[in-house]
Order: structure tokens, then sequence, then C-alpha cells
């Protein structure tokens, strides 16, 4: 993978200078030794480094260097991204979020969606209308439960010179984040609307647009719930998802719908999943 390596050693590097030269963790041996792996000339450091390491250390070092951490860690092979966390100059971060972005990371799309929809605020940033919209579109295709993800690809089709021809999609969009927000108590719902409202005035009316079409379903919650199970079980204006369907007929259940409870009976009677 092209910058692998060198990014292994830079991120060591960037450690090393962030604590004068001396690894108040491993985090610089291991990088030191996984660049070292990747055929990066790095003797010089793991030597300097050496030196303030106990054989046990070292040992832990090289460990965790040879282990391959948690999936739930995407970037445990991406260190690009964690330097462009700590890099102040615009081009330069862009620059290494790019590489990261093009090396697989998540993190780093996510980031990068967030760049392009905001791309008025950097300076060094400049990408067309065109450029934008793909790099989001591509973003929400690859982040389908990432709901500030679905959400900007939204608005960015109402605020961008693709309102006339996107906007039954940012609709759409927008509908599906509110659903994916899931059945919480209302409480915590309203929490997550707020945190989740986007700064764009025009996305931030579809969103609460989004909203009322869904509390529209239905006036009581349990039965609001039972019908959205219904809508996921059939594909009706959403993605059929028979595990999201399971999730909303388990709250329907709940709160007492009688339906609902009658599924669930089916269901585990004929030890077929939703």
């Amino acid at each position: 993978m092209d910058g692998y390596g060198p990014a292994e050693r830079d991120y060591a590097l960037f450690h090393l200078a962030e604590q004068d030269g001396v690894p108040r963790t491993l985090d610089a041996p291991v990088w030191l030794l996984r660049a070292k792996r990747s055929g990066i000339d790095v003797e010089a450091e793991l030597a300097a480094v050496r030196e303030h390491l106990s054989d046990s250390q070292w040992q832990r070092a090289a460990e965790r260097a040879e282990s391959t951490p948690a999936e739930t860690e995407d970037l445990w092979w991406e260190p690009n991204y964690l330097i462009a966390q700590n890099k102040f100059d615009c081009e330069g971060a862009i620059g290494i979020l790019d590489a990261a972005v093009k090396s697989g990371s998540l993190r780093a799309l996510r980031d990068m969606a967030r760049i392009h929809q905001d791309a008025e605020d950097y300076a060094c940033f400049s990408p067309s209308p065109a450029e934008r919209k793909a790099f989001l579109e591509l973003a929400a295709e690859r982040l389908p439960d990432d709901l500030r993800t679905q959400l900007r690809l939204a608005t960015f089709y109402l605020d961008g010179p693709y309102r006339d021809t996107h906007s039954a999609e940012a609709t759409r969009l927008m509908r599906l984040a509110v659903l994916q927000i899931g059945p919480r108590p209302p409480e915590l719902f309203e929490a997550l609307l707020d945190g989740l409202t986007p700064h764009s005035e025009l996305g931030a009316t579809a969103f609460r647009e989004a909203v009322d079409w869904y509390q529209a379903i239905a006036p009581d919650r349990g039965v609001r719930h039972y019908r959205v199970a219904q809508m996921f079980l059939s594909g009706d204006g959403v993605p059929r998802d028979k595990a999201r369907a399971g999730t909303w007929l388990q709250s329907a259940a709940h709160e007492g719908v009688i339906e609902a409870r009658y599924d669930l009976t089916v269901q585990v009677e004929t030890d077929d999943s939703l």
C-alpha cells in the first residue's frame, strides 16, 4: 500500500516530537517497529528509542507491533489520519486525510465528508460542486449507518446547485435519518434531534419536516412504531431491513400494541427471524 510504511514512521516520529525524544508511552516504538516491518529504514530511530526502554517494555512494544488490534478500530493501520488530527496547517491536514481516505480509513472518510460539506470554510480547499457531490455520495454509500454523514449529503443537496434535481432524494435521506435514530424514549429522541439538526437553515427546516412526517405516521407512539416496523419489513419507502423492523416491532410490543406482540409470538414459534 503506497505511503503505508512512511506513514507508520511519520506517526512514530510525531509521537517522539511530542515527547521530546523520550517515548513516555509505547506508541513510538510500536509504530517504528511496524514501519521496519513494512520495509522502512528506521534503525537509527529504533536505537535511540531503545535506550529509554526496559527489556519488558521493549518486549511489549514488539508484541503490540506484531498483533492485530480489535476490528472495531479501523485506524490501527492508518497513522495518516492520526497525524492529520494534530496538524494545524489546513493544506497539510487535508492532504493527509485524503491519503487516509484512499487507504480505506472510515474515520477519515467521515471527517472529509464534513470538510466537503463546509468547503467554503477552508481557504486551502476548493473542490467543484460536482467533486463535492461525488465525495459526499461515496461517503453516504460507505457509511450507511452514520447519521451525520447521511445528513451532510442531504443538506448539500438542499444548499448546493442540486436543489432542483435532488430535493426528493434529500427528503428521503432526512426521513431515513429520523428513522435511524430508532424507537428511543421521547426525551432521548428529542435530545438526539437537537444534536443532529443541520446548521444549514434549509437543512434544519427539511429535518424538522422529516420529524413531522415521522410523527404523523400515527398519533399513538406504539402504533407509530408498529407501522414503521411494517415499513422496514416490506421496504415501503425505506430499504427493506429485517433487523431494524425487529427493533421497532419490539418497541411497539413494549408499548402494548397487540399486533406487535402477536407478530413476535409467531416469530418465536416459527423460529423465523425478522
